[in-house]
């Protein structure tokens, strides 16, 4: 078996020696409609997860250089409010405008 490197095994030395901090994780998740009924939402998180974790798909995953965490779907909704208000002060602070 080969390993396979990630492309942010490249980028992320030059990210570290210009000072900043680094978070290493791709964030991947699906997502449905405001309206979608819980228990539709529920399931799809219940069934997304056993193939997930099913050995097969695991070892797949892994020899792509893929480390997989699972999660609920409030999980998620933290995730990205905090990436989000991560995201928001670095932006912020380096004065980054859409204009």
């Amino acid at each position: 078996m080969t390993s396979k490197r990630n492309i942010s095994d490249f980028i992320k030395p030059a990210v570290v020696l210009a000072g900043f901090p680094v978070h290493d994780y791709t964030l991947t998740g699906l997502f449905a409609p405001a309206a979608t009924p819980v228990a539709i939402i529920a399931r799809l998180n219940r069934e997304t997860i056993a193939v997930i974790n099913a050995a097969e798909t695991r070892e797949k995953l892994l020899r792509s250089g893929i480390e997989v965490a699972t999660s609920t779907p409030a999980g998620l909704a933290e995730l990205i409010r905090n990436d989000m208000a991560h995201s928001g002060s670095i932006i912020r602070a380096a004065g980054i405008r859409t204009d």
